[in-house]
């Protein structure tokens, strides 16, 4: 019993190894040109900070955000 359950993993590893040889690198690239403006600007989302402080750092953290968004 032993032997048969070492038996299917080492042929479990051999055949993840055998696949992961074929597999290509992921061709999933995003370019961001800073060197001049866009007409197109790439979207971000922006949330509110959210200290673990009172009231005054509930209002620093959503005036951060906002400068963020503003920019």
């Amino acid at each position: 019993m032993r032997a048969t359950i070492k038996t299917l993993a080492l042929l479990g590893w051999l055949a993840a190894l055998l696949l992961s040889a074929f597999t290509g690198p992921a061709r999933a690239v995003l370019e961001v040109d800073i060197t001049r403006g866009q007409i197109n600007p790439t979207p971000i989302a922006i949330i509110d900070f959210l200290p673990g402080g009172g009231k005054d750092a509930a209002r620093f953290g959503r005036d951060i955000s906002a400068v963020i968004r503003a920019d």
